[in-house]
């Protein structure tokens, strides 16, 4: 059950810190869209 949580607590992270770099640089979308859906 923790670990779940602390997995959920850096995707969140994550996702954060994606969209600040999003916002920052909006190149970087193109660059990471072939990322997001290699993840999924």
């Amino acid at each position: 059950m923790f670990w779940c949580k602390l997995v959920n607590k850096i995707h969140n992270d994550t996702l954060s810190i994606y969209n600040l770099l999003r916002l920052a640089h909006p190149s970087w979308t193109q660059h990471n869209k072939c990322k997001r859906r290699h993840w999924q």
